[in-house]
């Protein structure tokens, strides 16, 4: 049910992304999404009793035209996720100490993430420090995993070659065991 749905919402998430994250999330207490966007990956990840969406919902530099133009993505992410009771927004800036200790606090609180999907901005720098975040809110044996691993994405290559060297690849998707 949560990929059918997902796959009406606009989004560069493929199906197989979509049925891999669904399958993954099922049963999971508590999943963290860094950048849910529209809400297509939040959707599919809502198999899990939990999922907790961190994004600023400001869009990155490639948005800049579609965000001038009145476009809201944190608007489109509520309608997209009505209904949906477990799926809960977080506006926090990753890139701001403060908000990432704001979002440690929360997730400590609810006793650590099982799994975290990391899809927000692409530049390395950005994607080292999601991980550098991430890590710290898994709890041992939790899913440390994350999208647009390939293609035009090189940071994105460089930082979860670097930090992560065992990993496993699945379509654009990476993931690993976290501590384990």
């Amino acid at each position: 049910m949560s990929v059918s749905r997902a796959l009406l919402v606009d989004g560069w998430m493929s199906e197989p992304e979509l049925v891999w994250l669904a399958d993954r999330s099922r049963g999971l207490r508590l999943v963290v999404e860094f950048g849910s966007w529209c809400g297509r990956s939040s959707i599919a990840l809502s198999a899990a009793g939990r999922v907790l969406c961190v994004d600023t919902w400001r869009g990155s530099a490639e948005h800049a035209e579609q965000m001038a133009s009145g476009f809201d993505p944190l608007r489109e992410w509520m309608r997209n996720t009505t209904g949906l009771e477990n799926v809960l927004p977080c506006e926090a800036n990753l890139a701001d100490p403060a908000d990432v200790e704001y979002v440690a606090g929360l997730v400590r609180r609810l006793g650590g993430a099982d799994m975290v999907f990391i899809d927000a901005a692409h530049d390395y720098d950005s994607v080292v420090r999601d991980i550098g975040t991430a890590r710290r809110l898994l709890v041992p044996g939790g899913l440390l995993c994350g999208h647009d691993y390939g293609g035009s994405w090189p940071g994105v290559v460089q930082a979860v070659d670097e930090l992560v060297p065992s990993k496993g690849v699945v379509n654009s998707i990476w993931y690993a065991t976290h501590g384990g």
